[in-house]
């Protein structure tokens, strides 16, 4: 018998005929309305002491370890409350408990629904992919192995459990011992494709791409929305009467895509066109929003920058030597501080930034915001 279900000899026949009863109006709805079998239904308690395996997030060494646990009874809260003992050197509070638990056979499958406070989503508050990842699958691979599962969903009561990493909202599997190999295994089965969507309305004419057949929908999804939030900005913030937009793959290789964005708008109370050059880079793994700073190191970059000799300007509209004039009126302090905020950021995609970077192969590529009298911006690519 299966340890879930790890009662003593004496009390099995009760519990096998109230399996069977639950099992049997199981059959009789339609699996939206299915009964679940709860642990408290089948008075989910190992009287004889018995071990347990508590999943560690072990930030040191980057990777979930376990550690055997002797146990005196299997009930939902305790088995969390060992969970977060264990956890507790990368645990933020531990003011969390179970609202309800429930666990049914689907086809070959059985599977948790599991439900906690909202104190769970505050574990994951500003912390790293890595950190996330390492939190979530000890917890997800605890529960599993103790409940001898196949798959997990887990829901809080009203806070909204979409993380760093993806969202939530499906079931989640065993995890991987580390989170550079889930990485991995992810990369090889990624898969997706970019195409092009024309939208014409009187005076704006734009070209943006569209992610479609991403391996992982809810990607393709988070993805699709930042692009098309943006385009909508573009307009709305500079009451461009026309606009003309269109934009280029420059990286699609691995897990990052690089897109830019060049346009040129006009305003009724505009004296002249503006052009205006914007990027994104993804990592295509999780959807997440990528600066300059992920790409190269910020230093080297200024260092660069400053002595007009680690760079090349693409398709100038103004001499080189302008443009480094134009660069030197920067303290070093100043370019740092400037391209440290170069890039829009995901989670305030209403800030301005000072300026863009995308990657091309192997080569980093800067957009730098100048007066119009200079063309209102340069590209210029770094010499690595």
């Amino acid at each position: 018998m299966s340890k879930i279900f790890g009662i003593k000899k004496s009390k099995r026949w009760v519990a096998i005929c109230l399996l069977v009863v639950l099992t049997l109006a199981m059959g009789c709805k339609k699996e939206d309305d299915m009964a679940y079998l709860t642990v408290a239904d089948v008075s989910e308690v190992i009287d004889q002491k018995s071990t347990i395996n508590i999943y560690i997030a072990d930030e040191a060494n980057q990777k979930i370890a376990t550690k055997e646990v002797e146990i005196e009874q299997l009930k939902a809260n305790d088995l969390l409350q060992l969970w977060v003992k264990e956890n507790q050197q990368i645990l933020q509070q531990s003011s969390l408990s179970v609202n309800s638990i429930a666990i049914t056979q689907l086809d070959v499958e059985r599977v948790i629904d599991i439900q906690l406070n909202d104190a769970f989503v505050q574990l994951f508050q500003d912390v790293s992919a890595e950190k996330e990842y390492l939190i979530m699958g000890s917890f997800v691979n605890t529960f599993l192995a103790a409940y001898d599962s196949d798959k997990v969903r887990i829901t809080c009561e009203k806070a909204n459990l979409e993380l760093v990493q993806k969202k939530y909202g499906d079931y989640l599997y065993l995890y991987k011992s580390s989170y550079e190999e889930e990485k991995i295994e992810d990369t090889k089965k990624l898969q997706y494709d970019v195409t092009s969507v024309q939208q014409e309305d009187g005076e704006l004419r734009l070209i943006y791409p569209k992610i479609i057949d991403h391996s992982k929908k809810e990607i393709e999804t988070k993805v699709n929305e930042v692009i098309e939030k943006r385009i909508d900005t573009i307009i709305s913030e500079n009451n461009y009467s026309t606009v003309g937009l269109e934009f280029e793959i420059a990286n699609i290789e691995n897990e990052l895509l690089s897109l830019v964005f060049y346009g040129e708008g006009y305003g009724d109370e505009m004296a002249y066109p503006v052009r205006f050059c914007y990027t994104y880079n993804f990592d295509m793994l999780t959807g997440e929003v990528l600066t300059l700073e992920d790409l190269m190191p910020i230093e080297d970059a200024v260092e660069m920058m400053r002595f007009g000799l680690g760079y090349e300007m693409e398709k100038p509209m103004i001499e080189k030597e302008d443009f480094s004039q134009y660069i030197e009126m920067n303290k070093p302090e100043g370019m740092l501080e400037e391209l440290k905020q170069f890039d829009f950021r995901e989670q305030d995609t209403q800030e301005q930034p000072l300026g863009y970077s995308y990657q091309s192969g192997e080569d980093i590529y800067l957009v730098v915001l100048v007066p119009h009298a200079l063309g209102d911006y340069v590209q210029v690519k770094l010499n690595r």
